[in-house]
């Protein structure tokens, strides 16, 4: 995967607790990244979405959360 185009690169810190480790995924709808949550300690799958989404897609991202959780 090319990573200049990834919204946020590799071993950046998102929200101030996943730390990106390793692309998963990417498709039309965003980035799925390895993440390290810093407060729970263990490796979550974090989904980034792209700029520009609508609620649809936000709703849609949170019944996919809930179905693999």
């Amino acid at each position: 995967m090319v990573t200049a185009s990834l919204p946020f690169p590799l071993g950046a810190t998102f929200a101030e607790r996943y730390r990106l480790d390793a692309v998963l995924g990417a498709g039309g709808t965003g980035v799925v990244y390895r993440a390290r949550d810093a407060e729970l300690g263990r490796d979550v799958a974090l989904k980034l979405l792209m700029a520009g989404f609508d609620e649809e897609l936000v709703l849609r991202a949170q019944r996919e959360a809930e179905l693999t959780a």
